[in-house]
Parts: structure tokens; sequence; C-alpha cells
């Protein structure tokens, strides 16, 4: 009988490396964006798949979306945003 622990521990230790790796490469404004894209990625395989969805489904997902996408463009006009530079702070003594 084999145990398949050290499978499950190396999948995680890999995972969360990997996760990590990811975050650092694309910054974590869209790290976040990413993750919470899941259930909308969950949501667009059943549509391929053929699955009939609920009009409050349809509505949920869209309304996900809608924030997932407003809070992105909101972090990056916040994140591009230079404060001004102090006259105090340039002058040469």
């Amino acid at each position: 009988m084999s145990n398949p622990g050290y499978l499950i521990i190396a999948g995680g230790v890999v995972a969360v490396l990997s996760w990590n790796s990811g975050i650092r490469k694309i910054g974590p404004v869209n790290g976040v964006l990413f993750i919470n894209f899941v259930p909308i990625t969950a949501f667009s395989i059943g549509l391929a798949q053929g699955r009939a969805f609920s009009s409050a489904e349809i509505f949920g997902a869209s309304l996900v979306i809608l924030a997932l996408v407003s809070n992105n463009l909101y972090l990056r006009r916040a994140a591009s945003v230079t404060l001004p530079v102090s006259p105090i702070a340039t002058c040469k003594s």
C-alpha cells in the first residue's frame, strides 16, 4: 500500500512557489484579478459544456465581472497617480 502524502505535500509546495513566482511577475493587482476570476472560469466551462444557467446566475456572474474589472481599473489609475514634488525638496542649498 502506497502513501500519497508525499504527492500532496510536493504538489502543495509547488503550487505555493508557483503562485508566489507568478504574483512577483504580474504584480499584486493583476494577481487579485486573476484569483477572483476562478469562479468566472468555472462558469465559462459550464457554459461551454452546454449547462443552462438561471437568470440569477447570469446576473451574479455579470456583477462579479463588473466589480473585478472596475476595481482593477480603479487600482491601476490610483497607482499611476504621482504626488507632486515639493519645491522645498528640489531646492539645492
